[in-house]
């Protein structure tokens, strides 16, 4: 810096006057007047921006360490800062240019930014200049400088100069990855005719046919099994934009690629802690797609100018969505802070520079893969954007005003032609459920003597819906007899259900009710060895003595043990007896009895390694291999202990 003294005219006093060069700078700034390295216009590109907080109003500035002091123009100051009062100042600042400036007046203003506090003069001018951050305050708040070099090493012109080849308008195309249309092996080709096009589009047609030709989207072809007919659309700008109807053709015999689009819930995930926001646009979408060549002939279209088969993934394939969602995840695999849905990415970032490292990167990969994007859509360094029909902030997701303006603006209707209007209009755009099943009968409703109508059926209100079902429950005529009544009379949604639950809820509806079927039976794994699996039981009393019955699962060998008692402890003695002479099983069987659920008989088990599995309480069939031998061996044993005069006749030892 270089202090000049200068004199007014007629005077003698001195005034200081201040002057910086771009190379030096003076270390004493308040001995003399005090000059800026460069004052540029707002808007003004390659700029660095710091935002401090300044009487608790977050505010941007332009870091230049050439400026000695801070300065705001008097229109950011009169919209930020007019609660304090402007205090007079003699000092006179002078551009890198030599033009004076005189302040307007000065204000002490409190500034905080990375955690430290100061409070620092800030000097307004008139005119429409960017706020300055000067040298002065860069002495009381410590910068990270590695943020700002990271800034400075590259701006955001540098980077969207860097990748400029990502901007032309020609069409992209995604290298690496292709599409494919597979269709499922009952399908059976299917050939349309084209549909009349009116003549006042035919030459906007094909023109706009010949244009995807020149530019390889579509080939002629001869001969195909496969026609699809077109629809042109007509765009805002008078333009045509062809589409295929591919639900009469492909669609309903397609293998439908199945991959999850994401939800607008996972912003919160790939974008949280971000400040300010970009949004790039893919132009035209997934006709920077390749198909491979088996899948081109199913893409085939009939136009007045005949047939044309498609080079690129077209709008309109049920897989489409799915195709490009999963290319696009792949493209962007491992880059923070982006958020991709189809076409649209967002970018964000803790920080400017960290914001603009990832923008570096997301272009880095989409100019890999020979992807473009259409410039005049994107959006750089937001505060907000509309995204998905939300807006999106640092502070979140808000739902955006425009999508249901038309909703909370709707007057009230006041008769029955302005409620249908506003079920075809306003319901039609609310997401929630709550009103779907009057929108699907919104042709069908009407108001009769006050009632709201559907067909001949009275639509209940809320608060009446439960006396109409007591009237309907009242003789209990069952949940078929209900739903038939209340059919011919009343309506509301969940009208069936709410006729189940009523039934269900009634103790005499429920003791009257037939047993339900049983479950098929599983059958138990058959053993890979003897003695692998036993299942045990106890048998009687039968003449007078209780029986042990144990069975091998493979085998069917039974063993018959009579007990003096079925304690838990004999139990046991008779198990190890048992395992004494075949050997240790891997599972064993029983029933809920109290000697099997004792924590001895578990003890004795858990010791030998033996799997314990007790049948269900009630369903006996459980442990069927012991339960069914029990009742055959009983049967056995009755006949012989009760033998009939034949039989006894039979074995005398006086037959001849």
């Amino acid at each position: 810096m270089k202090n000049r003294p200068t004199r007014d005219k007629g005077s003698a006093e001195r005034k200081r006057v201040h002057r910086v060069d771009a190379g030096r700078v003076s270390s004493d700034d308040t001995d003399s007047d005090l000059a800026l390295h460069k004052l540029s216009k707002a808007g003004e590109n390659a700029r660095i921006i710091v935002k401090p907080e300044i009487e608790g109003i977050s505010c941007e500035m332009e870091l230049d360490t050439g400026a000695a002091v801070s300065l705001m123009s008097v229109s950011t100051y009169e919209a930020k800062l007019n609660h304090l009062p402007l205090q007079p100042t003699d000092i006179v600042l002078r551009t890198y240019t030599g033009e004076a400036l005189c302040p307007l007046g000065v204000v002490n203003v409190q500034v905080k930014m990375n955690k430290q506090t100061a409070v620092l003069p800030l000097y307004v001018v008139q005119g429409e200049y960017p706020p300055l951050f000067g040298r002065e305050w860069l002495r009381q708040i410590k910068l990270n400088w590695k943020e700002i070099r990271a800034v400075r090493m590259g701006t955001l012109d540098d980077v969207l100069r860097k990748h400029a080849a990502v901007f032309p308008k020609e069409i992209g195309v995604m290298k690496g990855i292709e599409a494919n249309v597979s269709l499922k092996p009952e399908h059976k080709p299917k050939f349309f005719q084209p549909r009349v096009v009116p003549y006042a589009l035919r030459p906007k047609v094909e023109a706009e046919l010949t244009r995807l030709t020149e530019i390889g989207v579509l080939s002629p072809v001869q001969y195909s099994e496969w026609a699809t007919p077109i629809v042109p659309v007509v765009k805002k700008n008078g333009a045509v934009r062809i589409c295929c109807d591919f639900k009469v053709t492909i669609n309903p015999f397609l293998q439908v690629e199945q991959y999850p689009i994401p939800r607008i819930e996972d912003l919160f995930a790939s974008l949280a802690g971000g400040q300010r926001f970009s949004k790039l646009d893919l132009s035209n979408a997934y006709l920077q797609m390749q198909v491979n060549e088996s899948s081109r002939k199913l893409l085939t279209i009939n136009t007045q100018k005949g047939l044309f088969c498609y080079n690129r993934l077209p709008f309109g394939i049920a897989s489409a969505p799915a195709i490009f969602q999963r290319a696009m995840d792949q493209i962007l695999q491992g880059l923070p802070n982006v958020h991709c849905y189809l076409d649209d990415i967002l970018v964000t970032g803790c920080t400017d520079a960290e914001h603009l490292q990832h923008l570096d990167a997301v272009l880095g990969r989409l100019e890999e893969f020979g992807l473009r994007v259409e410039k005049d859509k994107c959006e750089f360094f937001k505060d907000s954007l509309e995204y998905l029909g939300h807006i999106i902030d640092s502070a979140g997701l808000h739902k955006s005003p425009e999508k249901v303006r038309a909703i909370v603006e709707a007057p009230a209707s006041i008769n029955l032609t302005q409620l249908r209007s506003f079920l075809a209009r306003g319901l039609s755009s609310a997401s929630t459920s709550e009103f779907s099943p009057f929108i699907s009968r919104r042709n069908e409703l009407s108001v009769q003597q006050g009632c709201l109508m559907w067909g001949i059926r009275v639509i209940v209100p809320a608060t009446l819906r439960q006396r109409i079902l007591e009237e309907l429950h009242s003789g209990h005529p069952g949940v078929v007899r209900m739903k038939a009544l209340a059919r011919s009379y009343v309506w509301w949604p969940g009208l069936d259900s709410d006729i189940e639950q009523q039934a269900r809820s009634c103790l005499s509806c429920q003791q009257i009710l037939k047993m339900p079927c049983q479950a098929p039976l599983h059958p138990w794994v058959w053993p890979s060895k003897p003695w692998e699996r036993i299942h045990v039981d106890f048998a009687g009393p039968t003449e007078g003595h209780m029986y042990m019955v144990v069975v091998d699962a493979h085998s069917k060998w039974p063993e018959v043990q009579i007990m003096e008692s079925t304690t838990t402890d004999r139990t046991i003695r008779v198990l190890r007896n048992l395992f004494s002479r075949y050997g240790i099983p891997e599972v064993l069987v029983s029933d809920n009895g109290p000697q099997f659920t004792a924590q001895e008989f578990a003890t004795f088990l858990k010791a030998n390694h033996v799997k314990h599995i007790r049948s269900a309480p009630y369903h006996p069939a459980t442990n069927g291999q012991a339960e069914r031998f029990v009742q055959t061996g009983v049967e056995v044993l009755k006949a012989l202990l009760n033998p009939s005069p034949t039989e006894v006749g039979c074995l005398s030892p006086d037959l001849p």
